[in-house]
Protein backbone atom coordinates (compact mmCIF):
# COMPACT_ATOMS: atom_id res chain seq x y z
CA UNK A 1 0.00 0.00 0.00
CA UNK A 2 1.43 3.31 -1.20
CA UNK A 3 0.16 5.71 1.46
CA UNK A 4 -0.68 8.40 -1.33
CA UNK A 5 2.60 7.65 -3.44
CA UNK A 6 4.89 8.32 -0.42
CA UNK A 7 5.99 4.90 -0.35
CA UNK A 8 9.23 4.21 -1.81
CA UNK A 9 11.77 0.91 -1.90
CA UNK A 10 15.13 -0.04 -2.87
CA UNK A 11 16.10 -3.18 -4.66
CA UNK A 12 20.04 -3.69 -3.39
CA UNK A 13 22.19 -5.13 -6.15
CA UNK A 14 25.19 -6.87 -4.67
CA UNK A 15 28.41 -5.62 -3.63
CA UNK A 16 26.75 -3.97 -0.17
CA UNK A 17 29.17 -4.15 2.74
CA UNK A 18 30.80 -6.93 4.17
CA UNK A 19 32.56 -8.84 6.48
CA UNK A 20 32.60 -12.12 7.99
CA UNK A 21 31.47 -15.47 7.08
CA UNK A 22 28.10 -16.50 8.46
CA UNK A 23 27.49 -18.67 11.74
CA UNK A 24 28.41 -22.07 11.42
CA UNK A 25 25.11 -23.50 12.02
CA UNK A 26 22.84 -24.24 9.05
CA UNK A 27 18.97 -23.65 10.11
CA UNK A 28 17.99 -25.22 6.81
CA UNK A 29 20.19 -28.39 7.24
CA UNK A 30 18.90 -28.96 10.77
CA UNK A 31 15.45 -28.70 8.96
CA UNK A 32 16.20 -31.29 6.86
CA UNK A 33 17.89 -33.15 9.56
CA UNK A 34 14.85 -33.51 11.60
CA UNK A 35 12.41 -34.26 8.56
CA UNK A 36 14.55 -37.48 7.92
CA UNK A 37 14.79 -38.26 11.53
CA UNK A 38 10.93 -37.96 11.52
CA UNK A 39 10.48 -39.79 8.41
CA UNK A 40 12.27 -42.67 9.41
CA UNK A 41 16.16 -42.25 8.21
CA UNK A 42 18.86 -41.76 10.17
CA UNK A 43 21.02 -38.31 9.00
CA UNK A 44 23.07 -38.42 11.56
CA UNK A 45 24.17 -35.79 14.31
CA UNK A 46 26.00 -32.97 12.23
CA UNK A 47 23.76 -30.20 11.16
CA UNK A 48 25.98 -27.53 10.40
CA UNK A 49 26.68 -28.97 6.56
CA UNK A 50 25.42 -31.99 4.47
CA UNK A 51 26.94 -35.02 5.36
CA UNK A 52 27.60 -38.34 3.43
CA UNK A 53 25.34 -39.35 6.30
CA UNK A 54 22.61 -36.46 5.53
CA UNK A 55 22.81 -37.89 1.55
CA UNK A 56 22.23 -41.27 2.30
CA UNK A 57 18.88 -40.77 4.49
CA UNK A 58 17.67 -38.16 1.80
CA UNK A 59 18.61 -41.03 -1.11
CA UNK A 60 16.72 -43.16 1.23
CA UNK A 61 13.92 -41.68 1.70
CA UNK A 62 13.90 -40.24 -2.25
CA UNK A 63 14.18 -44.20 -3.63
CA UNK A 64 11.46 -45.24 -0.91
CA UNK A 65 9.03 -42.65 -2.50
CA UNK A 66 10.08 -43.44 -6.16
CA UNK A 67 7.76 -42.16 -8.67
CA UNK A 68 5.59 -40.97 -6.25
CA UNK A 69 7.49 -37.79 -5.48
CA UNK A 70 4.88 -34.95 -5.19
CA UNK A 71 4.91 -32.08 -7.12
CA UNK A 72 8.01 -29.78 -7.11
CA UNK A 73 9.68 -32.70 -5.10
CA UNK A 74 10.28 -34.56 -8.43
CA UNK A 75 11.98 -31.58 -9.46
CA UNK A 76 14.21 -30.54 -7.14
CA UNK A 77 17.71 -30.75 -7.57
CA UNK A 78 19.63 -34.00 -5.39
CA UNK A 79 20.37 -32.80 -1.23
CA UNK A 80 23.49 -30.33 -0.94
CA UNK A 81 23.99 -27.30 1.03
CA UNK A 82 23.00 -24.68 -1.41
CA UNK A 83 19.29 -27.25 -2.24
CA UNK A 84 18.82 -27.91 1.97
CA UNK A 85 16.19 -24.77 2.11
CA UNK A 86 14.81 -25.98 -0.57
CA UNK A 87 14.17 -29.65 0.71
CA UNK A 88 13.07 -27.94 3.89
CA UNK A 89 10.43 -26.57 3.13
CA UNK A 90 8.76 -28.71 0.10
CA UNK A 91 9.10 -32.00 2.05
CA UNK A 92 6.00 -30.95 4.49
CA UNK A 93 3.99 -31.79 1.16
CA UNK A 94 4.97 -35.38 2.28
CA UNK A 95 3.41 -35.53 5.92
CA UNK A 96 2.31 -31.81 7.18
CA UNK A 97 3.68 -32.26 10.68
CA UNK A 98 6.71 -31.66 8.97
CA UNK A 99 6.56 -27.91 8.49
CA UNK A 100 7.47 -27.63 12.54
CA UNK A 101 11.11 -28.54 11.38
CA UNK A 102 11.24 -25.30 9.42
CA UNK A 103 12.61 -22.06 11.05
CA UNK A 104 9.92 -20.48 9.93
CA UNK A 105 7.66 -21.85 12.25
CA UNK A 106 9.15 -20.19 15.17
CA UNK A 107 8.14 -16.49 15.76
CA UNK A 108 9.91 -13.58 13.35
CA UNK A 109 12.98 -11.93 14.50
CA UNK A 110 11.22 -8.45 15.38
CA UNK A 111 13.26 -5.36 16.50
CA UNK A 112 11.50 -2.29 17.60
CA UNK A 113 12.10 0.18 20.30
CA UNK A 114 8.10 0.76 21.31
CA UNK A 115 6.14 -2.21 22.53
CA UNK A 116 3.16 -1.06 20.80
CA UNK A 117 4.86 -1.62 17.50
CA UNK A 118 6.36 -4.74 18.18
CA UNK A 119 2.56 -6.27 18.38
CA UNK A 120 1.62 -4.52 15.34
CA UNK A 121 4.33 -5.90 13.49
CA UNK A 122 4.04 -9.30 15.33
CA UNK A 123 0.18 -9.69 14.63
CA UNK A 124 0.41 -8.06 10.73
CA UNK A 125 2.86 -10.34 9.93
CA UNK A 126 0.91 -13.65 11.37
CA UNK A 127 -1.96 -12.52 9.13
CA UNK A 128 0.64 -12.19 6.15
CA UNK A 129 2.02 -15.76 7.27
CA UNK A 130 -1.19 -17.47 7.38
CA UNK A 131 -2.50 -15.31 3.68
CA UNK A 132 0.97 -17.09 2.22
CA UNK A 133 0.66 -20.69 3.45
CA UNK A 134 -3.14 -21.24 4.09
CA UNK A 135 -4.26 -19.09 0.74
CA UNK A 136 -1.27 -18.82 -1.70
CA UNK A 137 0.15 -21.94 -0.71
CA UNK A 138 3.45 -20.49 -1.20
CA UNK A 139 4.89 -21.45 1.94
CA UNK A 140 8.31 -20.17 3.26
CA UNK A 141 11.22 -22.04 5.50
CA UNK A 142 13.67 -19.39 6.83
CA UNK A 143 12.71 -17.34 9.89
CA UNK A 144 12.83 -13.59 9.18
CA UNK A 145 13.85 -10.84 10.65
CA UNK A 146 12.01 -7.43 10.82
CA UNK A 147 13.33 -4.01 11.93
CA UNK A 148 11.62 -0.62 12.40
CA UNK A 149 12.25 3.04 13.14
CA UNK A 150 11.08 6.57 13.02
CA UNK A 151 14.46 8.17 12.06
CA UNK A 152 17.82 7.14 11.04
CA UNK A 153 19.47 6.58 14.54
CA UNK A 154 16.37 4.32 15.85
CA UNK A 155 16.53 2.27 12.78
CA UNK A 156 20.43 1.83 12.38
CA UNK A 157 19.90 0.37 16.08
CA UNK A 158 17.05 -1.71 15.55
CA UNK A 159 18.63 -3.37 13.06
CA UNK A 160 21.75 -4.08 14.86
CA UNK A 161 20.24 -5.91 17.31
CA UNK A 162 18.17 -7.70 14.57
CA UNK A 163 21.22 -8.98 12.51
CA UNK A 164 22.81 -9.89 16.12
CA UNK A 165 19.78 -11.67 16.67
CA UNK A 166 19.60 -13.42 13.41
CA UNK A 167 23.42 -14.60 13.97
CA UNK A 168 24.30 -12.63 11.30
CA UNK A 169 27.70 -10.66 10.97
CA UNK A 170 27.72 -6.84 10.47
CA UNK A 171 26.15 -5.21 7.45
CA UNK A 172 26.85 -2.10 6.89
CA UNK A 173 23.54 -0.29 6.05
CA UNK A 174 23.64 2.97 6.62
CA UNK A 175 23.27 4.00 3.27
CA UNK A 176 19.95 1.92 2.50
CA UNK A 177 18.49 3.20 5.98
CA UNK A 178 19.51 6.79 5.33
CA UNK A 179 17.13 6.48 2.05
CA UNK A 180 14.25 4.69 3.43
CA UNK A 181 14.17 7.26 6.88
CA UNK A 182 14.69 10.27 4.02
CA UNK A 183 10.56 9.84 2.91
CA UNK A 184 8.77 12.83 4.43
CA UNK A 185 5.98 11.15 5.95
CA UNK A 186 4.21 7.87 5.70
CA UNK A 187 6.69 4.81 5.30
CA UNK A 188 9.58 2.81 3.32
CA UNK A 189 10.60 -0.61 3.21
CA UNK A 190 13.48 -2.22 1.97
CA UNK A 191 13.75 -6.02 1.82
CA UNK A 192 16.56 -8.29 1.50
CA UNK A 193 17.36 -11.96 1.97
CA UNK A 194 15.99 -13.30 4.91
CA UNK A 195 15.02 -9.97 6.23
CA UNK A 196 13.29 -6.55 5.87
CA UNK A 197 13.35 -2.93 7.68
CA UNK A 198 10.66 -0.49 8.05
CA UNK A 199 11.52 3.70 8.25
CA UNK A 200 7.88 5.20 9.46
CA UNK A 201 7.05 8.82 10.31
CA UNK A 202 7.34 9.87 14.22
CA UNK A 203 4.21 8.29 16.01
CA UNK A 204 2.56 10.69 18.55
CA UNK A 205 0.87 8.13 20.56
CA UNK A 206 1.54 3.95 20.02
CA UNK A 207 -1.99 3.31 21.67
CA UNK A 208 -4.84 0.40 20.89
CA UNK A 209 -6.19 3.24 18.36
CA UNK A 210 -2.82 3.22 16.42
CA UNK A 211 -2.75 -0.97 16.60
CA UNK A 212 -6.08 -1.41 15.04
CA UNK A 213 -5.61 1.39 11.96
CA UNK A 214 -2.01 -0.62 11.61
CA UNK A 215 -3.92 -3.00 10.21
CA UNK A 216 -5.07 -1.21 6.89
CA UNK A 217 -1.05 -0.23 5.90
CA UNK A 218 0.88 -2.39 7.48
CA UNK A 219 -0.44 -6.12 7.07
CA UNK A 220 -0.21 -4.89 2.80
CA UNK A 221 3.71 -3.55 3.37
CA UNK A 222 4.76 -6.59 4.92
CA UNK A 223 2.76 -9.07 2.41
CA UNK A 224 4.96 -6.82 -0.11
CA UNK A 225 8.20 -7.17 1.98
CA UNK A 226 7.53 -11.11 2.79
CA UNK A 227 6.91 -12.02 -0.96
CA UNK A 228 10.81 -10.13 -1.87
CA UNK A 229 11.89 -13.14 0.67
CA UNK A 230 10.22 -15.66 -0.65
CA UNK A 231 11.48 -14.86 -4.30
CA UNK A 232 15.19 -15.03 -2.44
CA UNK A 233 14.35 -18.29 -0.81
CA UNK A 234 12.80 -19.97 -3.74
CA UNK A 235 14.83 -18.57 -6.46
CA UNK A 236 17.79 -19.73 -4.76
CA UNK A 237 19.70 -17.01 -2.75
CA UNK A 238 20.64 -19.21 0.34
CA UNK A 239 23.28 -21.75 0.75
CA UNK A 240 25.39 -19.44 -2.19
CA UNK A 241 28.81 -18.36 -1.42
CA UNK A 242 29.08 -14.52 -1.01
CA UNK A 243 30.02 -12.76 2.04
CA UNK A 244 26.99 -12.47 3.66
CA UNK A 245 23.93 -14.00 3.34
CA UNK A 246 22.05 -10.85 3.60
CA UNK A 247 23.27 -9.45 0.32
CA UNK A 248 21.55 -9.71 -3.33
CA UNK A 249 23.71 -12.21 -5.66
CA UNK A 250 21.65 -13.35 -8.54
CA UNK A 251 20.28 -11.31 -11.00
CA UNK A 252 16.39 -10.84 -12.41
CA UNK A 253 14.33 -8.64 -14.10
CA UNK A 254 13.83 -5.62 -11.29
CA UNK A 255 10.11 -5.24 -12.57
CA UNK A 256 9.09 -8.90 -12.84
CA UNK A 257 10.25 -8.92 -8.94
CA UNK A 258 8.44 -5.97 -7.85
CA UNK A 259 5.51 -6.28 -10.01
CA UNK A 260 4.57 -9.78 -8.29
CA UNK A 261 5.45 -8.26 -4.67
CA UNK A 262 2.59 -5.61 -6.08
CA UNK A 263 0.60 -7.96 -6.93
CA UNK A 264 0.35 -10.08 -3.82
CA UNK A 265 0.12 -6.59 -1.28
CA UNK A 266 -2.83 -6.08 -3.63
CA UNK A 267 -4.26 -9.52 -3.11
CA UNK A 268 -3.22 -9.58 0.09
CA UNK A 269 -5.74 -6.58 0.78
CA UNK A 270 -8.10 -7.89 -1.44
CA UNK A 271 -8.78 -11.29 0.74
CA UNK A 272 -8.19 -9.81 4.10
CA UNK A 273 -9.21 -6.21 4.23
CA UNK A 274 -11.59 -6.57 2.06
CA UNK A 275 -10.06 -4.14 -0.45
CA UNK A 276 -11.32 -3.94 -4.41
CA UNK A 277 -8.59 -4.94 -6.68
CA UNK A 278 -7.86 -2.37 -9.19
CA UNK A 279 -9.04 -2.66 -12.99
CA UNK A 280 -6.16 -3.71 -15.98
CA UNK A 281 -7.63 -0.55 -16.55
CA UNK A 282 -7.00 1.15 -14.08
CA UNK A 283 -3.12 0.10 -13.20
CA UNK A 284 -3.06 1.05 -17.35
CA UNK A 285 -3.48 4.65 -17.08
CA UNK A 286 -1.67 4.59 -13.86
CA UNK A 287 1.11 2.68 -15.77
CA UNK A 288 1.72 5.27 -18.87
CA UNK A 289 2.98 7.62 -16.21
CA UNK A 290 6.36 5.62 -15.34
CA UNK A 291 9.33 7.48 -16.09
CA UNK A 292 11.19 4.43 -17.07
CA UNK A 293 10.27 1.87 -19.59
CA UNK A 294 9.71 -2.02 -18.29
CA UNK A 295 12.91 -2.61 -20.21
CA UNK A 296 15.02 0.29 -18.60
CA UNK A 297 13.80 -1.39 -15.32
CA UNK A 298 14.81 -4.87 -16.17
CA UNK A 299 18.49 -3.35 -16.84
CA UNK A 300 19.11 -0.86 -14.20
CA UNK A 301 20.32 -1.89 -10.28
CA UNK A 302 18.88 1.62 -9.46
CA UNK A 303 16.11 1.88 -7.04
CA UNK A 304 12.81 2.28 -8.32
CA UNK A 305 10.98 5.96 -8.21
CA UNK A 306 7.53 5.52 -7.03
CA UNK A 307 6.34 6.36 -10.44
CA UNK A 308 7.76 2.99 -11.84
CA UNK A 309 5.48 0.60 -9.69
CA UNK A 310 2.24 0.90 -11.57
CA UNK A 311 3.95 -0.26 -14.47
CA UNK A 312 5.94 -3.38 -12.95
CA UNK A 313 2.23 -4.33 -10.89
CA UNK A 314 0.06 -4.27 -14.95
CA UNK A 315 3.04 -6.27 -16.73
CA UNK A 316 2.57 -9.05 -13.73
CA UNK A 317 -1.09 -8.55 -13.94
CA UNK A 318 -0.78 -9.38 -17.54
CA UNK A 319 1.27 -12.25 -17.31
CA UNK A 320 -1.43 -13.56 -14.55
CA UNK A 321 -4.16 -12.48 -16.76
CA UNK A 322 -2.41 -14.62 -19.34
CA UNK A 323 -1.14 -17.32 -18.17
CA UNK A 324 -2.21 -17.44 -14.54
CA UNK A 325 -0.76 -16.40 -11.08
CA UNK A 326 0.43 -20.42 -10.73
CA UNK A 327 2.92 -19.29 -13.70
CA UNK A 328 3.94 -15.95 -12.46
CA UNK A 329 4.93 -17.73 -8.64
CA UNK A 330 6.66 -20.64 -10.59
CA UNK A 331 8.85 -18.65 -12.12
CA UNK A 332 10.85 -18.51 -9.37
CA UNK A 333 10.93 -22.05 -8.22
CA UNK A 334 12.18 -22.62 -11.93
CA UNK A 335 14.95 -20.43 -10.51
CA UNK A 336 15.51 -22.39 -7.84
CA UNK A 337 15.70 -26.16 -9.88
CA UNK A 338 18.89 -24.17 -11.58
CA UNK A 339 17.37 -22.74 -14.60
CA UNK A 340 18.78 -19.15 -15.59
CA UNK A 341 16.23 -15.97 -15.57
CA UNK A 342 15.87 -15.73 -19.13
CA UNK A 343 15.15 -19.76 -19.63
CA UNK A 344 12.69 -19.65 -16.25
CA UNK A 345 10.87 -16.53 -18.21
CA UNK A 346 10.70 -17.96 -21.57
CA UNK A 347 9.25 -21.61 -19.95
CA UNK A 348 6.67 -19.51 -17.64
CA UNK A 349 5.20 -17.52 -19.91
CA UNK A 350 6.45 -18.72 -23.66
CA UNK A 351 8.28 -15.78 -25.03
CA UNK A 352 11.59 -14.46 -24.53
CA UNK A 353 11.13 -11.37 -22.09
CA UNK A 354 11.65 -8.80 -24.74
CA UNK A 355 8.98 -9.71 -26.80
CA UNK A 356 6.77 -9.45 -23.54
CA UNK A 357 8.48 -5.88 -23.06
CA UNK A 358 7.35 -4.65 -26.61
CA UNK A 359 3.70 -6.17 -25.68
CA UNK A 360 3.20 -4.37 -22.98
CA UNK A 361 4.56 -0.81 -24.57
CA UNK A 362 2.59 -1.35 -27.69
CA UNK A 363 -0.46 -1.90 -25.36
CA UNK A 364 0.19 1.13 -23.06
CA UNK A 365 0.55 2.90 -26.80
CA UNK A 366 -2.84 1.83 -27.03
CA UNK A 367 -5.83 4.88 -27.23
CA UNK A 368 -7.42 4.88 -23.44
CA UNK A 369 -10.46 3.97 -23.05
CA UNK A 370 -12.78 1.56 -21.38
CA UNK A 371 -11.22 -1.61 -23.39
CA UNK A 372 -12.23 -4.99 -23.05
CA UNK A 373 -15.25 -6.01 -20.02
CA UNK A 374 -12.37 -6.62 -17.42
CA UNK A 375 -10.65 -3.11 -17.84
CA UNK A 376 -13.52 -1.48 -16.79
CA UNK A 377 -14.73 -0.77 -13.04
CA UNK A 378 -12.76 -2.65 -10.27
CA UNK A 379 -13.20 -6.23 -8.90
CA UNK A 380 -15.28 -6.98 -5.47
CA UNK A 381 -15.49 -9.64 -3.43
CA UNK A 382 -18.94 -11.08 -3.85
Amino acid sequence: MRAGGRLRRLVLAAGLALAAVPAAADPFVACVQGQLAELGFDPGAENNRVTYQHWQAWNKMTGNQGDRLPGRLGRLPGLSQRSAVHWCRELATLRPKLARHMPNDQRPVIHAQQGMARTALMVNYRKVRNFFNNSLKMPMALRPGIAVGEDRSSLMLQTRYMLEDLGLPPIDFSAVIEEACSIDGGYAGRAFPGLFIICWEKVEKYDAEWLEASYRWLGPVIAHEYMHLWQAEVSGEFGMLKPNQANWSLAHPLWLIEGAAEMVQEEFAFEMLDEPRASLGELRREAKGSSRSLQEMRLSEVAFDSDNYPLAHFAVRLLAEEHGKAAVFDYWHKLGQGMGWRQAFASSFAMPVETFEVKVERRLQAPLGLGRGKEAGKDKKQ
